[in-house]
């Protein structure tokens, strides 16, 4: 149950970097949309 767990916990935060990083690239370059 445990490796589970973790498997989603490291999904969520893959998400939350991927999401965090797109943003980030949007507002460098709001051009390149």
């Amino acid at each position: 149950m445990k490796d589970v767990v973790d498997v989603k916990a490291s999904d969520f935060i893959r998400l939350k970097h991927r999401a965090w990083a797109l943003q980030k690239s949007t507002t460098m370059y709001p051009a390149s949309t």
